[in-house]
């Protein structure tokens, strides 16, 4: 859902669903990457480059 809401430029609702998937992470990096795609779409920028 995060990455879809990216693609279509609507970047304020992909953090929710992110933050949905981060309490579902199992490795430290996995969730280094979820805070990273949260930041980013905070930012309005999009995750998928």
């Amino acid at each position: 859902m995060t990455r879809g809401y990216s693609i279509n430029g609507e970047y304020g609702k992909g953090p929710e669903f992110a933050g949905k998937a981060l309490l579902l992470v199992s490795n430290e990096k996995t969730r280094q990457a979820v805070q990273a795609m949260i930041v980013a779409l905070k930012a309005g920028k999009d995750i998928n480059l």
